[in-house]
């Protein structure tokens, strides 16, 4: 059987591994992103850890830029998209559509359709 996910963080996860870097992400979906934050305190401090700070406190611009250090692109280029959603949504067209170009690219050479539908949402919203 798969631990749920709150019971996941009561097992307290060691959140500087590599498999652990989607948590941040299904925190902050479930609006629990400081339980991801209260842990990052005590775990030891890697990139992935950082990356998840960054998508728990919706700091997404740094989190595309540490995944693309560690050369994970699919997960970079989320939040790329969340970056761009997020700028879009503050009137900062141009750096929206910044972040798209960037991840775009990973989606159209994965056949992402559903994050392409999302890039052309935040390209029409930020006209």
């Amino acid at each position: 059987d798969a631990l749920p996910i709150y019971e996941l963080m009561d097992a307290k996860p060691l959140l500087n591994e590599y498999w652990f870097k989607e948590l941040p992400w299904a925190l902050l979906e479930l609006g629990r992103q400081e339980e991801y934050l209260t842990a990052a305190e005590d775990a030891a401090q890697t990139p992935w850890v950082e990356a998840g700070v960054a998508v728990a406190s919706r700091d997404f611009a740094k989190a595309a830029a540490i995944y693309e250090d560690c050369g994970a692109w699919g997960i970079e280029a989320i939040a790329r998209l969340h970056a761009a959603e997020q700028l879009a949504s503050e009137g900062q067209a141009t750096r929206a559509e910044q972040e798209l170009t960037k991840a775009r690219g990973y989606f159209e050479a994965e056949g992402a359709t559903p994050y392409l539908r999302r890039c052309d949402a935040v390209l029409a919203a930020a006209s």
